[in-house]
């Protein structure tokens, strides 16, 4: 498999690069829904999406702007990718996006991701494997588990769920990218950040980071502290999930929940 993944991650990052390049003069328009899309993401859906094809034939394959084949129950690989996650970022110029790929197992249990940061210099993957406990970022082991201090200083935070919750009752900093892989990445990558939260959004959002997240130590868990799972709702129906997800180790998300559900 590793040898595939190997042509998977030179897609994506040449996915990456063209896009970072194409970012100040690339268009972009209103969907049904309101959200942007540009021209960028539905390129990089048709090149992630074939590629997945060749490689993994059997696999379900999960994207934002499109439906690529119908879901197997059975098959027991799926990959979930989102051709550019902050979006609006992107189309504003900021370099506060990501294209993520997420791999789940066929019982549903994220097992492998790979993301292109555009950041530093011509941008960066993190990666882990289905059958590795290890995390890298451009090459480079990540020493894990990642570990966290006790003390609440800083979140990173999707902007609408700081309408949503009361966090005047936390006494800390908070931290909106624009990107909910980047509040599920920010607290593997940066020691200063203590974890995450993250708004309702949609499987593609969250499900690349997932692996590396697991694998870091930390986790996914509900606002109200319910366990999180890709049920049907978010795999097969493509619907929101209901509720803020907490992104952090086992303390970190006891804290959050007790505080603010």
């Amino acid at each position: 498999m590793k040898e595939r993944l190997d042509e998977l991650e030179a897609v994506v990052f040449s996915c990456g690069v063209e896009a970072a390049r194409c970012q100040k003069i690339v268009s972009h328009h209103l969907k049904a829904d309101g959200t942007v899309v540009t021209d960028e993401d539905l390129s990089i859906t048709e090149r992630l999406s074939a590629c997945i094809g060749k490689l993994f034939p059997e696999a379900n394959v999960v994207s934002e702007e499109k439906i690529i084949k119908p879901f197997d129950e059975n098959a027991r690989l799926t990959f979930v990718f989102d051709p550019i996650d902050g979006t609006d970022s992107y189309s504003q110029g900021m370099p506060l996006w990501c294209i993520g790929v997420g791999i789940l197992d066929g019982d549903r249990r994220p097992i492998g991701s790979m993301i292109y940061l555009p950041f530093p210099g011509d941008g960066v993957i993190v990666r882990t494997d289905p059958d590795s406990p290890d995390v890298f970022i451009a090459g480079r082991k990540l020493q894990l588990p990642v570990e966290k201090s006790d003390d609440l200083k800083e979140i990173a935070i999707g902007s609408s769920a700081i309408r949503m919750l009361p966090l005047q009752r936390l006494s800390c900093r908070f931290r909106a990218y624009g990107s909910a892989l980047l509040h599920s990445l920010m607290p593997v990558i940066y020691y200063g950040i203590d974890g995450g939260i993250t708004p309702p959004c949609y499987v593609w959002d969250i499900a690349p980071a997932h692996a590396v997240v697991i694998k870091a130590g930390l986790d996914y868990q509900y606002i109200d502290g319910e366990d999180f799972s890709y049920d049907d709702e978010l795999l097969i129906h493509r619907r929101k999930f209901q509720k803020p997800i907490v992104i952090g180790d086992e303390g970190f998300r006891k804290r959050i929940i007790d505080v603010l559900s």
